[in-house]
C-alpha cells in the first residue's frame, strides 16, 4: 500500500486520514449511512442530474463516456470496491468478502490501483465543473451502505470511508461524504426487518455492528469532509421545532430541512455542478417523499399485514427494546459527532 502513497495521507500525531484537497470543478461524492436511512431517496435526488444528462446527449448522439458531464456515476469504481457477482460466488472488490476474491492478492492490488488511477484522472479533469458518484448506483453494486447486500457474510460487508478517503487524498482528489442517519430506531428496525422478511433480533444487532463500524471509521477521518444529514428531515418527518419565528425561511418549523439546510447540502456536495439541476431535484424530494420513506422503510413489497404486526410485537419485548436502545445509543455518538465543528 505503501507504494500506491496511502500511508502518506495520515497525520502522524492525530492518526487520521486530514482532507487537504479542495477543487471546484472535480469532485467525487460517497453516500455513508446504515442501510435504511436514506440511499434510495440519495440515488432519486442526484439521479435527476445524471438521468437528465443521459437523455440530452442520447437526443445529440453524443458518446456518454467521452462527452463532459456535470454528473456520472462511477459504475467501474464501485464495482472495484464492491460487486455482488454471483458467479464469482458472492461480493469481491476492496471491500468484499469472497475468499476467492479477498484472499487472491493480486486480484486486490488490481482493484486498489484501478480505483486509484480512476481517481487520479478525475482529479486531473479539471477544466469544467463535474461530480463523480460512487454508490448508489447499479444493480451489482447496490448502495454501498452498511451494511451492503445480504447473505451470510452480511455483518462483514461494509464500505471503508477511511480507505475511500486515503485513496482520494492520495492523488489530491476532492471527496466528499454525505452521512445518513435515522433517529426514529424503532421504526427503522421495524421497516428494515419487515422489508427483507428477516428476523427482527440478528438485523438489529447486525445494524449495531455496522453503526459501530462507521462511527469508528468517520472517527478515523478527518471532520471537513463529511457533511450530516438525517432522513426524517430530508423526507419532511423530522422534529417540529418551535423557534418562534415563521417569517425567516431559514428556520426549520415544519419538520422538513430548512432553505437553509438545502443549499448548505448543495453548496458542500458540489454547487457549480449541480446548479442546473438543484430545483428538480427538490422536487423529486417533495413529491416522491411518501415513496421515499417507504423505499427506506415497510414499502408495497414488504410482507402480509400478519408479519408486520409480529415484527412489531417482537420489537416490544424486553430483548427487542433493549436492541433498539443499544442503537439509539450508537446513534446519539453519530449525532453528537455531526455537531462537531
Amino acid at each position: 500500500m505503501s507504494s500506491l502513497n496511502i500511508s502518506s495521507t495520515v497525520d502522524n500525531i492525530a492518526h487520521i486520514v486530514l482532507k487537504k484537497s479542495i477543487n471546484q470543478n472535480s469532485r467525487l461524492l460517497f453516500v455513508a449511512g446504515l442501510e435504511g436511512t436514506g440511499h434510495h431517496a440519495m440515488k432519486s435526488f442526484f439521479g435527476v442530474c445524471v438521468r437528465d444528462e443521459e437523455k440530452l446527449f442520447q437526443s445529440m448522439n453524443l458518446n456518454q463516456n467521452s462527452a463532459k458531464r456535470y454528473c456520472k456515476e462511477e459504475h467501474e469504481m464501485s464495482q472495484n470496491f464492491m460487486n455482488n457477482n454471483l458467479k464469482a460466488g458472492g461480493l469481491s472488490g476492496l471491500f468484499g468478502t469472497n475468499p476467492k476474491s479477498t484472499l487472491n492478492h493480486t486480484t486486490y492490488a488490481t482493484s486498489l490501483t484501478s480505483i486509484q488511477q480512476r481517481m487520479r484522472k478525475l482529479s486531473d479533469e479539471n477544466n469544467y465543473a463535474h461530480l463523480s458518484i460512487i454508490g448508489i448506483g447499479r444493480k451489482n453494486t447496490g448502495m454501498m451502505s452498511y451494511p451492503n447486500f445480504s447473505g451470510k457474510d452480511k455483518p462483514l460487508q461494509n464500505p471503508d470511508v477511511q480507505t475511500i478517503a486515503s485513496l482520494a487524498e492520495s492523488v489530491n482528489l476532492d471527496l466528499r461524504i454525505i452521512l445518513l442517519y435515522r433517529t426514529d430506531i424503532s421504526a427503522m428496525i421495524t421497516s428494515y426487518t419487515r422489508r427483507f422478511g428477516s428476523n427482527f433480533y440478528a438485523e438489529a444487532q447486525i445494524l449495531i455492528s455496522s453503526l459501530a463500524n462507521l462511527y469508528m471509521q468517520l472517527k478515523s477521518i478527518d471532520r471537513k469532509f463529511v457533511h450530516c444529514l438525517n432522513f426524517e428531515k430530508l423526507v419532511g418527518k423530522g422534529k417540529i421545532e418551535d423557534n418562534g419565528n415563521t417569517e425567516n425561511s431559514n428556520i426549520n418549523n415544519n419538520g422538513s430541512l430548512s432553505v437553509k439546510e438545502k443549499a448548505d447540502l448543495i453548496d458542500f456536495v458540489h454547487p457549480k455542478a449541480l446548479k442546473p439541476f438543484v430545483a428538480d431535484m427538490w422536487k423529486v424530494i417533495k413529491s416522491g417523499s411518501s415513496s421515499s420513506s417507504s423505499s427506506e422503510g415497510s414499502g408495497s413489497d414488504s410482507g402480509s399485514t400478519s408479519d408486520m404486526i409480529e415484527v412489531e410485537k417482537e420489537g416490544k419485548t424486553l430483548h427487542g427494546e433493549h436492541l433498539v436502545w443499544k442503537l439509539e445509543q450508537q446513534t446519539e455518538l453519530l449525532i453528537n459527532y455531526c455537531q462537531e465543528h
